[in-house]
């Protein structure tokens, strides 16, 4: 069974879950306590090219919970592993053009 946290933590958690999968229906989420920096770490797997995507949807909320609500809460954003595959074996292919042109 997971780590349970306040309720305060829990309905952050909450929140920022519906905020991805209300864009990202398909996420998934595991929650870690530590980390650096040190807090509670909510990790968003979803099926994406760019991260980044998915820390801006919530990065205005995550800065309100921290230090408006003193949460610490953090997202992580991670691709799904076949998407991350693909975005490897596009860089490897963009690095041989880059190299054939050379």
């Amino acid at each position: 069974m997971g780590e349970t946290f306040a309720p305060q933590v829990e309905a952050g958690l909450a929140e920022l879950r519906q905020i991805i999968t209300a864009r990202y229906p398909e996420a998934s989420f595991a929650v870690e306590s530590g980390g650096e920096p040190e807090g509670i770490w909510l990790l968003a797997t979803v099926d994406v090219d760019d991260r980044g995507e998915v820390f801006d949807l919530v990065m205005d909320r995550v800065l309100q919970m921290q230090f408006e609500e003193g949460l610490p809460l953090h997202v992580l954003p991670l691709r799904t592993p076949e998407r991350n595959a693909a975005v490897l074996r596009e860089q490897a292919a963009e690095r041989r053009a880059l190299l054939a042109v050379g």
